[in-house]
């Protein structure tokens, strides 16, 4: 009998250890995914299942939110500069995206609207693309006269540091900012109608 038990006990114990060397792995892979993605300026969104992008985004969202303003320097699509820092005292938008994200094209219709809606208020918009300046450069002159409305908010090429420093995992994702430099949403996904409601909501 005490045998028996004993094997019973062994092979429940190999498959526990079995689960578990299973479950590292995907959480490796998943960590490898991401660096990679990172470091060669590839899409997460093209290499990280949708249940997975899900995970690191709740994850980075709850890191995000409440806490102050990530500051950054940079420079706009029309070389003008952008000093996160000195936009306090409006609420800010920023938004990342990339030029072959449909999702995030599909919102350039609302965001314009909200830009407009908004110029003459405390409300800054700003858009950080995943994509060289050439790269916006090219998609510009492609879109001009296409179905794709053109961007009328400021655009961030190169916006590789800032993506990383505000993990940034998954496109579109959008991240209000109150008067008083605090984070206060991290979206994930398309906002289409809803974004002059949040932006009015934060003001």
């Amino acid at each position: 009998l005490f045998m028996l038990v004993f094997v019973q006990i062994n092979s429940t114990c190999r498959i526990i250890f079995k689960v578990i060397k299973y479950l590292k792995m995907k959480y490796l892979v998943s960590i490898l995914m991401l660096s990679s993605s990172a470091l060669f300026g590839q899409t997460p969104g093209d290499s990280i299942a949708p249940r997975q992008i899900d995970t690191f985004t709740e994850m980075f969202k709850d890191s995000l939110q409440g806490k102050e303003l990530l500051n950054f320097t940079a420079q706009q699509f029309n070389d003008e500069i952008i000093d996160l820092k000195r936009l306090k005292g409006n609420v800010i938008v920023l938004n990342f995206w990339f030029v072959g994200c449909p999702p995030c094209l599909g919102e350039v219709g609302d965001f314009n609207k909200a830009f407009n809606h908004f110029k003459d208020s405390s409300v800054k918009i700003i858009s950080l693309a995943n994509n060289t300046h050439a790269q916006i450069a090219k998609f510009i002159e492609n879109k001009s006269s296409g179905p794709i409305e053109k961007i009328q908010y400021p655009i961030i090429p190169d916006a590789f540091k800032i993506i990383k420093q505000y993990n940034v995992v998954s496109y579109p994702t959008t991240v209000f900012i109150d008067k008083k430099g605090v984070i206060r949403l991290v979206y994930s996904g398309a906002l289409v109608s809803s974004l002059q409601k949040y932006v009015q909501f934060y003001g």
